[in-house]
């Protein structure tokens, strides 16, 4: 699998603040997982330093760091933009980190790098033009160049709310999530289905908190199965139908940006759930 973003940690050690890259660890056969303390970590086979001088990298920053991937691309995809949370991006260099990474080359990193390194120099007209470009794209009226529900990709008829939509309202339900106004928006709209995979980490923090492991276990299997059965199907196709028809910045780089991401995660959450078979 291909290397993740890094993140800020402590050093178990020396408690200075340090840079480790969780998905490199887990990429590596070397790299097995611990129960300690009520915590999940990861370490090499050995017990020695995985990254720089930290002997330990806890499992929830991983966790965290999907999770605030997962809320940031849902809501670019079901919210208008809005200038205090594209400036937190901005403030954050997260994208910036992506661009250093050798193993994952993509276009739309160096697109929504620059969008956010310039997003304080915005005009009022940039800004407004740019909320007009998501209102066509994504609300309409009038065609959608990229309609953003799945159903819309999946069904033979080409049409929302149909046998589909049901499936990922199911699977909502099953973890106990609603929608909100679900009757007027399809639950399979992208932002929507992205969003829920933010709750089910959020719900998996909550399982390592407890210890408990085979609930951790359960919901990084939905995790896998929702990407797979519901948003890796279509998001190609959506995808390149948005990088075709905007040339917003913004919007293009989350289109080449968004399928590498998802499928990078697949690797990263496939390699963590058959690594936790091993915990000691």
């Amino acid at each position: 699998m291909k290397k993740g973003i890094q993140i800020e940690t402590d050093c178990n050690q020396c408690g200075q603040r340090i840079v480790s890259c969780p998905t490199d660890a887990l990429s590596h056969n070397d790299f097995n997982f611990v129960n300690k303390d009520n915590k999940i970590y990861v370490i090499n086979k050995g017990g020695e330093s995985v990254i720089n001088n930290a002997t330990e990298i806890n499992v929830k920053d991983i966790l965290k760091t999907r999770l605030w991937f997962y809320d940031l691309l849902g809501k670019s995809f079901y919210l208008e933009p809005e200038i205090s949370r594209l400036k937190k991006v901005c403030e954050l260099k997260i994208f910036e980190q992506f661009i250093n990474n050798e193993d994952f080359k993509n276009e739309g990193i160096g697109i929504l790098r620059d969008f956010f390194d310039n997003i304080s120099k915005i005009s009022n007209e940039e800004f407004n033009s740019l909320r007009k470009e998501y209102t066509r794209l994504f609300i309409g009226p009038g065609h959608l160049p990229a309609p953003p529900w799945g159903s819309v990709y999946l069904s033979k008829e080409r049409i929302i709310f149909d046998e589909n939509t049901l499936e990922v309202r199911k699977f909502y339900k099953k973890w106990g999530v609603n929608t909100k106004n679900s009757n007027k928006e399809p639950d399979d709209h992208i932002g929507f289905e992205l969003e829920f995979i933010s709750i089910l980490i959020d719900k998996s923090l909550s399982e390592l908190d407890k210890n408990n492991i085979n609930g951790f276990k359960n919901i990084l299997t939905a995790q896998i199965d929702f990407l797979k059965s519901h948003i890796l199907i279509w998001i190609d196709v959506f995808s390149d139908k948005l990088s075709e028809n905007t040339e917003y910045s913004l919007f293009k780089g989350l289109a080449l940006f968004l399928p590498e991401y998802l499928k990078m995660d697949i690797g990263l959450l496939e390699d963590l759930l058959e690594n936790l078979e091993n915990l000691q």
